[in-house]
């Protein structure tokens, strides 16, 4: 018999039997349960770490085929800029993933050849029809593009940003020029018109008017006092630049005239033509000095030396010297 102090009459035994026997259930209950939250723990452990391996491999695949579209558009030579940009995005993938250090050395040499191999370094849209002509102001901050939808349009160099567009010419634009100071452009259309525009205002100066069919060339003398236009009537055109006033016709090429250019003293002024031949002007008095003979195709562009001793002319296939000191 269990007795505890003066009352035999309860069964303490059983009492403590029953105790003991609760704790021992508690006890089990609370190693059951820690054992299943292990397990369940391991469970999730596990489970995340697949999870990780999958994401692993996911990105891992992602980056390699991010790289290999970036060196095909490379190779194709004709989508530099979509490589530079899939280029970026896969080296920044490659540095937070844990690629296998043969892909990582792959990705990080087919990015730096990239790099050394794009050239393209902006890619510009507004117009709505083809662009015709592009020329960058003296400063190199600003781009003018004159297009078939009529228009000329100013860019930010710098961000691709476009400035203003010009409106005016009611037929295509097919030449655009910065004066030498930059303060001005020129444009030569199929409207048979050539145009003046304040490049800081983005507003109209003068039209000049006189030749009888497209413009094809305009371009300023060094000193930005004169202009000078070749058009598909055969002729050039010298103009002031100030008021706007035609200064001489010159006359004596027998097809449509292609590219006009002055010489860095601005006394000549060179005309390339459909004729096959290159002549040059005196601009104070509008005299032929020479004809230069000897392409066989359209003269497309003539270019000064900086020095003016030397002509460069451009044809199909090939380009001639000229030796126009006289």
């Amino acid at each position: 018999m269990c007795f505890l102090g003066s009352l035999p009459d309860i069964n303490w035994c059983n009492l403590l039997a029953e105790l003991n026997s609760e704790r021992e259930k508690r006890r089990k209950a609370e190693e059951d349960y820690r054992s299943l939250t292990e397990e369940k723990l391991r469970e999730a452990q596990e489970y995340a770490r697949k999870l990780e391996e999958q994401r692993q491999k996911v990105e891992i695949s992602a980056t390699q085929a991010m790289s290999q579209l970036a060196y095909s558009f490379f190779l194709s030579g004709e989508n530099d800029l979509e490589a530079l940009i899939a280029g970026v995005k896969a080296g920044k993938n490659a540095r937070q993933v844990n690629l296998p250090l043969k892909l990582k050395n792959q990705i990080t040499n087919n990015f730096r050849e990239i790099i050394y191999g794009v050239h393209e370094k902006n890619r510009i849209h507004g117009h709505t029809n083809s662009v015709l002509s592009v020329n960058f102001s003296p400063n190199g901050k600003m781009l003018a593009s004159g297009s078939g939808d009529k228009t000329v349009k100013l860019w930010n160099v710098t961000d691709g940003a476009e400035i203003v567009t010009l409106k005016g010419h009611t037929k295509p634009v097919w030449s655009v020029n910065f004066s030498p100071d930059g303060k001005t452009l020129a444009s030569g259309s199929e409207d048979n018109t050539v145009k003046l525009w304040n490049v800081a205002g983005g507003s109209e100066i003068a039209t000049l008017k006189g030749h009888t069919n497209l413009i094809n060339s305009v371009n300023f003398s060094l000193d930005g006092k004169t202009l000078a236009s070749g058009s598909e009537d055969y002729t050039v055109k010298l103009w002031n630049v100030a008021d706007g006033v035609e200064l001489a016709t010159l006359k004596g090429h027998t097809n449509i005239v292609l590219s006009v250019n002055f010489s860095p003293d601005g006394k000549t002024v060179a005309s390339g033509s459909a004729d096959k031949i290159v002549k040059l002007w005196n601009v104070a008095n509008g005299a032929e000095i020479a004809t230069f003979k000897g392409h066989r195709n359209d003269v497309l562009s003539v270019s000064f030396s900086p020095d003016g001793k030397m002509l460069a002319s451009g044809s199909r296939n090939i380009v001639k010297l000229w030796n126009v000191e006289y």
